[in-house]
Parts: C-alpha cells; sequence; structure tokens
C-alpha cells in the first residue's frame, strides 16, 4: 500500500469484488471499477523505458487507437483502453493481444468483417440466388456426404448418397437443384431428412421435416414402435385366450 493510501480502505481494483472495511472488520463489495489514467507511468519508469513495451496514448493499431490504461489495485497495468475508429465506446484489450496484433477492431466491427470474408459459393448462384439459403442447402449437402463417408452408423450400414451426386461440383450442384424443388427448402427451421432411413441419400427419399418429426425418425424410435406394436399384438392374443378359457370353464361348470 503507497504512502498516499495509508489508512484508507484498500482499493480492490476490479468491479465487484470485497475488501475489510477497516471500521468494521467487515468484508464488503467494492462497486468502484478499476482507475483508468490517460498517462501510465509505473514504478517510476516511462513506459518506452519498461523491458515489456507498453504503447502510448494515441498509438494506432489496426482500427483500434489506445486512449489509456487501466490501473490495478497495486499500480500495475491491468489492460489497455481503445477506442475503435467506428465511434464505439472505448472498451479494454489484453495489452499482449494488441501489441502481438490479436485484437485490431472492436466486436461490432469483426462480426462485420466476419461476414464479409464468409465463402459466398458464388458458383452455384444460378441456382440459389440468396446467399443465406445457399450457404444453408450447400452446408447440408456437404455433411451428408461426410457422414456417409465416415460415420459407421452410415457407411458401415451401406446408407449412401446418390452417386451421380456426389462426382464434384457438377454432382453438387444436382444435389442442390433436386433439394430446392422439395416443399419447405427455403425454411432454416426445417431439416433435410430421409423418409426410410434404410435407405440413402437419393431420389424420392429426401424431405424436410421439423426437428421433431426428425427424431421420430430414428432407427431406435422405429424399433421401440415395433416392440410396442408386438407386445400389444401378445397381450390381446393373451387377454383373447383367457377369455375363452373363462367362457369354457363357465360352461363345464354345474
Amino acid at each position: 500500500m503507497g504512502w498516499d493510501r495509508m489508512g484508507r480502505a484498500p482499493r480492490s481494483g476490479r468491479e465487484g469484488e470485497s475488501y475489510r472495511d477497516p471500521s468494521t472488520g467487515r468484508f464488503v463489495g467494492d462497486a468502484r471499477p478499476p482507475s483508468v489514467v490517460r498517462k501510465y507511468v509505473a514504478g517510476g519508469s516511462a513506459p518506452s523505458k519498461r523491458k515489456h513495451r507498453i504503447p502510448r496514448v494515441g498509438a494506432r493499431f489496426g482500427e483500434l487507437t489506445v486512449a489509456g490504461y487501466a490501473i490495478a489495485s497495486r499500480g500495475g497495468l491491468r489492460a489497455i483502453v481503445v477506442q475503435c475508429s467506428c465511434g464505439a465506446p472505448e472498451h479494454r484489450v489484453d495489452p499482449h493481444n494488441l501489441l502481438k496484433g490479436a485484437s485490431t477492431r472492436c466486436n461490432a466491427c469483426a462480426k462485420k468483417a466476419s461476414g464479409f470474408w464468409t465463402k459466398k459459393y458464388h458458383g452455384y448462384a444460378d441456382i440459389v440466388p440468396d446467399d443465406g439459403h445457399r450457404r444453408r442447402l450447400l452446408a447440408r449437402i456437404a455433411a451428408c456426404i461426410t457422414r456417409c463417408q465416415n460415420h459407421k452408423n452410415y457407411g458401415a450400414r451401406g446408407i449412401r448418397v446418390h452417386a451421380p451426386w456426389t462426382k464434384g461440383t457438377r454432382g453438387r450442384r444436382t444435389f442442390l437443384a433436386y433439394i430446392v424443388g422439395l416443399p419447405g427448402w427455403d425454411n432454416p427451421d426445417l431439416e433435410l431428412d430421409r423418409k426410410d432411413n434404410e435407405k440413402g441419400y437419393k431420389p424420392e427419399n429426401l424431405q424436410f421435416s421439423t426437428h421433431a418429426q426428425n427424431c421420430q425418425n430414428r432407427r431406435t424410435v422405429q424399433r421401440l414402435q415395433a416392440e410396442n406394436d408386438d407386445l400389444r399384438h401378445r397381450l390381446q392374443r393373451a387377454e383373447e385366450q383367457i377369455r375363452r378359457l373363462n367362457a369354457a370353464r363357465a360352461d363345464r361348470s354345474p
């Protein structure tokens, strides 16, 4: 604790932490955030003289400009306060991430940039003009092909994608053109499903269904349903035999 804070309650340096109140001896919450300064000198050393360089206020890193420093309770550097060029409110970043180039923009700008670099599959735009639908459907096509090639519950059972649909880009275009003709293809809430689980992804065996319908179409559900029907049939036969035995006993009784 420095001389300037002698006799005063120590600050935790982090919002929401607690400290012991010297007047009562109890721990109380410290709602004060770490102090933010615009000129940082720790231990009597200027930022340029430290072993690990600290960027000065006004330094630019991508879209971020250093605006200040968040100081911990003991005077150490907790985070660097930066301002994005888009005008978003100041936020804190880790000094190491800023210096190595891992942090170059605010979260809002990062999300916009990720959407810009997302693959659009423009070679299929003549079949599905909308970018969102096109990416979604092609992702499901890729999942079908990968599942049948690598998953034991598909490939080992002989579940395959229709062979012409797996022949490179031309095959995927044919696959895409087919499923676009199915009802519900433009509803993102529906899933591509097989009508008969014992058959593969081929024409006349595909449909778009809800997640609940897809779950009901699983092999486990079908097997349990078949077992339930068999038990019900056996129970009916047993009840019929009991009724016949009771009727026969009634006829023989005096």
